[in-house]
Formats: structure tokens, C-alpha cells, sequence
């Protein structure tokens, strides 16, 4: 389902963790409704202090979903917590109070991406796979530098064997600088629309 993801987590190991994080509930209603059935693990909490304590807890979620505007402490007080311990999730963030300081911040601290509501489900979808095959490339790259210092250390030793597989220096690239979030302007009708369909009887 999740295409190269899949080499990252594998048959046997749990699917991608994400954590929504946002205190209107209808909000995250859909949004677990759409990637669920996706193959993602959800966590939803409706506070700042929620995400927080949910952070600490562990493990890290592969991508958080954060909301800006929370009822007790902000988005941005989450997001430099995330920054502070160096947690490895791609951070999403979500707002309907877009401005260009609050994307100036939340790039600084690192976000992923910045997305204005309302948005467009299909819009989320994308950010999170993208998320997910930025942390795809970082974990296959630290595997390459981890095994270029194994060999190197048992080549310094004189233990390296004759017939040990040979590591090409171009597959140790580092990967592409992440994009520049980006204020993204987005017609109204996104998720109102799908939760709209969601509640609609059937005929």
C-alpha cells in the first residue's frame, strides 16, 4: 500500500504512527476516517499538553499532524518541544490563522509542511506520504554511514575480508534539502465537504 514506505517499516513490523493533533474534534474525526483505512496508525489528542504527554510516552510518531491554535498551550510550544529533544517526526502543520510569521516559525523549527484550512483531504494525503519518504531517505542513509564505518573500522584493524561487498560513495548522498514550507491558499470545501458525505444518509 505505501509503495517505497514499505521498505522503511516492512511486512512484519507496525504500519507509520501518526499523531493529529488539533482541539476541534470534527477535525480530526475525518482526518482519522481518511487515513485509517489507509494502513496508518492514528492517535488522536485535542490538546497541546495532550500531544505532549503522548510525545514523552513514546515511541515518536513517524508524522504529527499540529494543529497552530490549541486551547491551552500553542501548537508552536509543541513544536519546540519536538525541536528541543531532537524527536525524529515530520511535523504537519495545519492552521486556519495562516501568516507569514507563523510559517517563518514553524519552518524555522522545522516543520515539514505548513497547510491553511480549510483543506483539501487529497492535500493532507500527499504531505503525509512525502513526510514519510523524507524519513525513508534519513534512516536508509544513516544504515549506509553506520555499515561505511563498520568496514572502516575493521579495515583499520586489518580484519576486513578480502571478499567484502563494495559501497559506492555516490549511494551515501545526503537527502535533498527539505523544501521551504509554503502558505498554500486552498477553496473552502475540503474536509467540510467529506464530513458532509460522511453524514449524509444513505438512500
Amino acid at each position: 500500500m505505501f509503495s517505497s514506505i514499505e521498505l522503511l517499516w516492512g511486512n512484519n513490523q507496525e504500519p507509520p504512527y501518526i499523531l493529529i493533533v488539533d482541539d476541534d474534534e470534527a477535525v480530526c474525526e475525518v482526518l482519522s476516517t481518511y487515513l485509517r483505512p489507509k494502513g496508518y496508525r492514528i492517535k488522536v489528542v485535542h490538546t497541546g499538553r495532550g500531544a505532549l504527554e503522548a510525545l514523552k510516552a513514546g515511541p515518536a510518531p513517524e508524522v504529527t499532524i499540529l494543529d497552530l491554535r490549541l486551547q491551552d498551550i500553542s501548537g508552536q510550544e509543541v513544536q519546540r518541544f519536538i525541536h528541543a529533544r531532537h524527536l525524529e517526526t515530520e511535523v504537519i502543520v495545519i492552521t486556519g490563522f495562516a501568516s507569514l510569521d507563523s510559517a517563518l516559525d514553524a519552518i524555522k523549527l522545522g516543520a515539514f509542511d505548513y497547510i491553511v484550512k480549510p483543506f483539501k483531504l487529497g492535500e493532507i494525503e500527499i504531505s503525509v506520504r512525502n513526510a514519510l519518504e523524507r524519513m525513508l531517505l534519513k534512516k536508509q542513509n544513516r544504515m549506509l554511514l553506520d555499515k561505511v564505518r563498520e568496514l572502516t573500522l575493521r579495515l583499520e584493524k586489518g580484519r576486513l575480508p578480502a571478499n567484502s561487498p563494495t559501497i559506492r560513495f555516490d549511494e551515501l548522498s545526503t537527502p535533498a534539502s527539505p523544501r521551504p514550507a509554503a502558505v498554500k491558499a486552498v477553496p473552502a470545501g475540503g474536509y467540510a465537504e467529506f464530513a458532509d458525505r460522511k453524514n449524509k444518509p444513505a438512500s
